[in-house]
Parts: C-alpha cells; sequence; structure tokens
C-alpha cells in the first residue's frame, strides 16, 4: 500500500514507456532535485534507448514494463507514470496484470485514455490524468490535470511537484475540462508553430535577410522565434486586462497603420477560410 510522506524527494517512480515526454518529466526531476537517480526506473523496449537513458541520467531502466513498476511498486512512496502511445494502452495493461495494486498511484500522460478505462484495468482506484503540451519538452508548458477523488491531497501535492517538471501545472475539477485543455494547451503550439513556419518562409521576410547576407533558414526561424517570444512576455505583462489582443496592439495606429492593416488583411483571410 502507498502512503505519501510528506518529503517529495522519498517518492520512487516508474516510467512506463520512456519516450520524448517522459525523458522530459525525467529530466526536470533531476535537474530540479525533487528526487534522486537512483529512486527512478524507465521501460523501453529498444536496447539503444535504454542504454541512451541509463548513461544520461544514471537510472536503472529496464525491457519490460512490468520489472520497472515492479521496482518501484517495491518502495512505501511511489508511483506509476505512463507516457505511452495510445495504441500501446492495452499490451501495457496487460504487462502490468496482477503487478499494481488497488492503493497504488498511476499518473497517465496517454492522450485519450480515459481514467475510468484505466482504473478499470489496471485494478487501481487512484488515478491521475495529465496533459502536457509540446513546450513541456524544455520545461516551459503547461500541464492540465485531474484525479479520482481516491486520490488524497497529500498525494496532490507530490502530483504536482512531479508534474512542474515540466512547466507550470494546471489542476481542473472534472475529466471533461482535460479534453478541452488539449485543444488549448496541447494542440495550441502546433497553431503557433504554423504561424512561425509562415513567417519564416514569407517571400518578403526571406528576401529580407538575404539582402544582409543573413538569408539562412535557421538564422530566420530564430528571428521568427524571439518575435514570438517578445510577444508572449508582451501579453503576460498587459496591464490593463491581462492580455494583449491584435485589436489592442494595433490601436495606436490611424485607420491606414500597418498593424490596423495586418489585422485587416488577417481577419479577412480567416473569414474565407
Amino acid at each position: 500500500m502507498i502512503v505519501m510522506t510528506n518529503d517529495v524527494k522519498n517518492m520512487h517512480l516508474a516510467f512506463i514507456g520512456c519516450g520524448v515526454m517522459g525523458e522530459s518529466m525525467i529530466a526536470g526531476l533531476l535537474r530540479r532535485g525533487i528526487v534522486e537517480p537512483q529512486k527512478v526506473w524507465a521501460s523501453h523496449p529498444r536496447a539503444a534507448r535504454r542504454e541512451e537513458l541509463s548513461e544520461k541520467y544514471g537510472i536503472t531502466v529496464f525491457d519490460e514494463n512490468a520489472e520497472a513498476a515492479r521496482a518501484a511498486c517495491a518502495h512505501e512512496t511511489s508511483a506509476i507514470v505512463l507516457c505511452i502511445k495510445p495504441q500501446r494502452v492495452a499490451k501495457v495493461v496487460a504487462d502490468l496484470e496482477g503487478v499494481l495494486h488497488p492503493n497504488d498511484l498511476v499518473i497517465s500522460i496517454v492522450a485519450g485514455a480515459r481514467i475510468e478505462q484505466l482504473a478499470g484495468s489496471l485494478g487501481t482506484a487512484k488515478i491521475v490524468r495529465a496533459m502536457p503540451n509540446t513546450p513541456s519538452q524544455i520545461g516551459a508548458g503547461i500541464t492540465a490535470w485531474t484525479c479520482t477523488e481516491a486520490v488524497a491531497q497529500e498525494d496532490r501535492v507530490h502530483i504536482r511537484e512531479v508534474l512542474s517538471a515540466l512547466g507550470k501545472e494546471l489542476f481542473v475539477e472534472t475529466e471533461n475540462m482535460i479534453d478541452m485543455a488539449t485543444s488549448l494547451s496541447a494542440t495550441g503550439p502546433t497553431y503557433v508553430f504554423m504561424v512561425m513556419e509562415a513567417l519564416t518562409d514569407s517571400r518578403r521576410t526571406s528576401r529580407l535577410f538575404a539582402r544582409y547576407g543573413q538569408g539562412t533558414r535557421p538564422r530566420n526561424n530564430a528571428r521568427v522565434g524571439k518575435v514570438c517570444d517578445g510577444v508572449a512576455q508582451a501579453s503576460g505583462r498587459a496591464p490593463q486586462h491581462g492580455h494583449v489582443t491584435g485589436r489592442d496592439v494595433g490601436c495606436g495606429d490611424l485607420p491606414d497603420g500597418k498593424r490596423c492593416f495586418a489585422n485587416r488583411a488577417f481577419e479577412s483571410r480567416l473569414c474565407g477560410l
């Protein structure tokens, strides 16, 4: 049976199917000193990947999912982190059959895997469902999460610390809100990247950079990234109503000003979609 202690450093964690996001969590936890390497286990089917994770982070990596889970569950304070692709849920559930106990804590970052489904398949009532986004890979993301009523308040304190390894965390009351958060925070970066790509590939932008002998795509993309970074910082520091919109930016322009023109052009394109 798992009983959380007050010190999160006493946690023992098993990352099942340690891909990009699982590695990001491990890196963040170790970098911030939230847990120690000897209290982290992981699993991955490829030998080269297991060796890479072990050498890079000093953790033990198994080829069998059940072995990683057993290593963590052997300790009083532990959690199993499912960081697998949705199509592998059935196999992983089969691998973990008989390994988990009714009071074991499971944190799932599997897209689309419902809490009821996981609880019934894994045989534990303590399920956390979380949805990190792409910037979480560099510790700059936001992770929405919710959990079953069986997850005690002291457990939730530790969950917040674990998820904070990916950036900011946001608890939501219902699982439906996780789906809403997915459409915003998880897929939102995709649209931002698309805008960045469009700006980078703009003929006028490319010609501008090429004229000054700095027209390579990586450099152009870095400049566009700086524009987006500045916009994000300005939005977070807005004094009026907490954020800045395209309309706010254009307010100081005359009706034929460049920013007003850009807003109108963009909105006309949207209306034409």
